[in-house]
């Protein structure tokens, strides 16, 4: 190192490392805080991942799925995680195991996209590999809102007073393309559609 940049260059540019966990980084107003998230979920990698509001109490939720069997003999299956929900408790993560909540997704997941029903209700879809694909329904009432047209984000306004930027878009985590749109619980109040250029397109009551 020191041969190709100088001596003198990596003094002045030295960086130090001291915490290798796995964490989320909370934007607290320019700054930045740094909550690690829970160990059970680090078991294994984690290749879908969707943002639901599980649980309506405003927070939006993880939902995780993941393991990978197909590693070097010598290291062994990494696939201790049955697909988990990360519950948001106002910005602290807890682990709940897919056994215990019905999001059970056992083995190789990887894709894990929602779409919405006949009802007007949102299920997700969680594919495994060389396995039939699993579909599952919150337990609580989430209504699945299409955009308008020209629509690429939304503010979300919970009962409680908070707001939430939602974006709209196809892509959602690995090998995943979920139809553009924006959840509804009974924690929401309203939600109030945007164009590109800032413009308000339509505004969505609460759910009654």
């Amino acid at each position: 190192m020191t041969e190709v940049f100088g001596g003198e260059n990596l003094k002045q540019h030295k960086l130090l490392a001291s915490d290798f966990s796995h964490f989320i980084a909370l934007n607290n107003g320019g700054t930045f805080l740094m909550n690690p998230l829970p160990l059970m979920c680090q078991t294994s990698p984690i290749f879908g991942l969707a943002a639901m509001d599980v649980n309506s109490d405003g927070f939006d939720d993880v939902l995780c799925i993941g393991n990978n069997s197909y590693n070097r003999v010598r290291h062994g299956p990494d696939d201790a995680l049955n697909g988990c929900i990360l519950i948001n408790q106002g910005g602290t993560l807890s682990y709940s195991d897919g056994i215990e909540n019905g999001f059970y997704v056992p083995h190789d997941g990887r894709s894990l996209i929602s779409i919405g029903n006949a009802a007007g209700e949102v299920c997700m879809i969680a594919s495994e590999n060389n396995r039939n694909v699993k579909v599952f329904k919150p337990k609580s009432k989430i209504r699945y809102i299409k955009p308008p047209k020209g629509a690429i984000s939304a503010i979300v306004e919970t009962i409680g007073g908070q707001k939430k930027s939602a974006y709209i878009g196809y892509g959602s985590g690995y090998l995943s393309g979920s139809s553009p749109k924006v959840l509804q619980t009974s924690a929401t109040k309203s939600i109030i559609f945007y164009n590109n250029k800032g413009q308000m397109l339509i505004s969505s009551t609460h759910l009654s």
